[in-house]
């Protein structure tokens, strides 16, 4: 979920997932929004040979809908501020998967509420997938805690603490 360009970085989800579609061949990644890149990572799809697993979606309305369907959110960003889709993924509660980038770390604690990888490395994304696909322990595990996780950033618990800094800097 989110822009089609270069910071958002599916490139490196889509170079994942041959692998990944070995070892699971009826899976079917979604990719949601719009932008500069859709063409280019059309063209990478096709030559990847993956056109029947990889989905470019476009811009959906409810996006929440379409996340309490998914089984797993993967979100590779280069850079992010605050991650607000991988933050929607979580409050549903899917067990996710995220680049070590700034702003994805402050929502995830690597191995306790989802996993980290390395920014670009989709060799290690690929097996960080078929790894959480392959354990329903752990992604129940992961998605009680995303939750727990996600919960603590609702507005009645951020709220005060804004207020309280503001106050206190007065």
């Amino acid at each position: 979920v989110g822009r089609l360009d270069e910071g958002k970085d599916h490139m490196t989800l889509i170079r994942a997932m041959p692998e990944v579609i070995k070892k699971y061949p009826e899976l079917k990644l979604h990719i949601y929004g719009n932008g500069e890149l859709k063409e280019k990572l059309y063209d990478q799809i096709k030559a990847l040979q993956i056109s029947n697993n990889v989905i470019l979606e476009g811009t959906k309305n409810n996006i929440e809908q379409y996340l309490l369907e998914a089984d797993l959110f993967v979100f590779p960003s280069k850079y992010e501020g605050f991650p607000n889709a991988l933050h929607e993924a979580m409050a549903v509660g899917l067990p996710c998967i995220a680049s070590n980038c700034s702003g994805n770390t402050d929502l995830i604690e690597d191995r306790r509420n989802g996993i980290l990888f390395q920014i670009g490395d989709h060799n290690k994304l690929a097996e960080e997938i078929i790894s959480l696909l392959d354990n329903s322990t752990l992604r129940k595990q992961y998605s009680l805690a995303a939750q727990k996780k996600a919960a603590s950033f609702n507005p009645e618990i951020i709220f005060p603490k804004w207020l309280e800094i503001i106050e206190n800097n007065h």
